[in-house]
């Protein structure tokens, strides 16, 4: 009886055992691994990464083709200006060259004046042919294109000076212009854009405010403009032109005088148009440079 008792328990026992290891094995089966949710987490987060990875590349790439394509077509806007300048240079020497002004016939009194008393040049070892303009001057916005493609053809001897004529004090505004532009580097910029300014959109610039404006769009700081235009130094090369304009009896813009020493006018009866100034500049400049002058 004691025997069947200790077999009953033993039974009892090893049944209890059985069922607490299946409620072990099934709790194992339904509890999740954190391991293996990590590394869930961490799959996802490199997937998620490549993906950005290769949508930052290829913004990347458009970009760069859009940057290429830009840049490309601001290289040919600017080879095709440069050859359109060569073009006009070419077209401007031929122009002068054919002009049916032999050098032969070049005379004092005719085609050039022999100033009195000569004018002393600011480009020292250079035969310098200064222009005498306006800015306000439609003769001078049609000459612009002329003796700026004449200058590309000029000898190494030979020394280009465009300076303003002030005739009266309305006029001064466009000369501070000019040297303002000089010490600021932008020369070219803003004398283009001022002809183009006054006679093609029709505005005088006659205040320093309207000036201003030239040359922020061309990229100046408006308070250095202002403090440049205002300096003690393009006051001095403000009346300096007007002193010299003076002197080389400047009757009309544009007109030329070469070397300081002689001046060219379309008012002479043999120079009938502004390309035949420029062929008499020639002319003098040659002579001067072979000590013929």
């Amino acid at each position: 009886m004691q025997r069947l008792a200790l077999i009953l328990g033993l039974t009892l026992a090893l049944a209890a055992c059985g069922e607490s290891a299946k409620t072990s094995d099934a709790a194992k089966e339904q509890a999740p691994s954190k391991p293996s949710e990590a590394a869930q987490v961490a799959e996802q987060t490199s997937e998620a990464a490549q993906t950005a990875k290769q949508e930052v590349k290829a913004t990347a790439k458009e970009i760069k083709d859009d940057v290429t394509a830009a840049a490309d077509m601001a290289a040919e806007k600017a080879q095709a200006a440069v050859e359109e300048t060569k073009e006009v240079a070419k077209d401007v020497k031929k122009q002068v060259e054919s002009q049916a002004l032999p050098a032969t016939m070049f005379q004092e009194g005719t085609h050039y004046e022999v100033l009195k008393q000569p004018v002393r040049t600011i480009t020292p070892g250079k035969i310098e042919v200064t222009e005498v303009f306006a800015y306000s001057c439609g003769h001078c916005f049609n000459f612009e294109p002329i003796v700026n493609a004449w200058k590309k053809t000029l000898p190494d001897y030979v020394q280009l000076v465009k300076s303003p004529a002030i005739w009266n004090a309305s006029m001064e505004p466009h000369a501070r212009m000019h040297f303002a532009a000089i010490a600021l580097s932008v020369q070219d910029t803003i004398s283009a854009a001022a002809f183009n300014a006054i006679h093609r959109e029709r505005k005088p610039l006659s205040s320093q405010a309207d000036i201003a404006k030239l040359f922020v769009a061309a990229g100046v700081d408006e308070a250095k403009f202002n403090e440049t235009y205002n300096s003690f130094t393009v006051s001095s090369q403000v009346n300096q032109a007007n002193a010299r304009a003076r002197s080389m009896m400047i009757s009309a813009t544009p007109e030329i005088v070469v070397d300081g020493r002689f001046r060219i006018s379309t008012r002479f009866s043999g120079v009938e148009s502004q390309s035949d100034m420029l062929k008499v500049a020639n002319f003098l400049t040659n002579q001067i440079h072979h000590g013929k002058l």
